[in-house]
């Protein structure tokens, strides 16, 4: 829970680095005026209360494309898709926002605001994949049980878990419930640093 909501926090942050960053792209290349609007744009303060939408509500639509329910090493092309729509969901937002409020913003400001966000993001994701790769990065994350049961139990489970919880968990023994003291489980538990027992 809480890594999620860091991501949460770190997302919407992008998202705002984004909107600046379109803006500032738009106000510093007055030739994409060619496109449609004016030359000269108002200052970014003139649209920073956008923020008070853009910071709260980016978390939210990340959260409905599932993009915080992924195994920590999906598919690129999930969670670029993902991130995709979200993005997409954010422009309309602003858009309605400054159509609803009669606010005028060069159309490039919108566009390059969900592009530069869909960038930040994903070069967030990729660096965390990267530094997954790491064992320090492993250790971190990787979530590690022992599967306590008769044979054929504990022979089904394992399965069942690798199917379901992929990467994210490690089963660092399988252990016989009829054959297996609580002293000899404790100490199995203290020296694989487990972090649980599925029974």
């Amino acid at each position: 829970q809480i890594r999620a909501q860091l991501h949460k926090l770190v997302d919407a942050g992008l998202f705002a680095v984004g909107f600046w960053l379109a803006h500032w792209i738009r106000s510093d290349n007055p030739w994409l005026a060619v496109f449609g609007g004016t030359r000269t744009i108002r200052g970014f303060h003139d649209y920073a209360w956008l923020l008070l939408l853009i910071i709260p509500a980016t978390p939210f639509l990340l959260e409905i494309q599932g993009f915080y329910n992924r195994s920590l090493r999906a598919s690129r092309r999930r969670t670029a898709w993902q991130l995709c729509k979200a993005c997409a969901l954010s422009v309309v937002i602003v858009i309605s926002a400054l159509f609803l409020t009669k606010d005028e913003l060069p159309r490039w400001v919108p566009f390059l605001f969900g592009v530069l966000s869909f960038v930040l993001v994903m070069v967030k994701e990729e660096l965390v994949r990267l530094w997954l790769e790491t064992k320090l990065g492993q250790a971190q994350f990787m979530k590690r049980f022992i599967l306590l049961g008769t044979p054929e139990d504990t022979a089904r489970l394992k399965a069942e878990l690798a199917r379901s919880a992929s990467d994210e968990i490690e089963i660092t023994a399988q252990l016989d419930l009829n054959a297996t003291s609580v002293e000899q489980l404790v100490d199995l538990l203290h020296r694989s640093s487990a972090n649980g027992v599925i029974l």
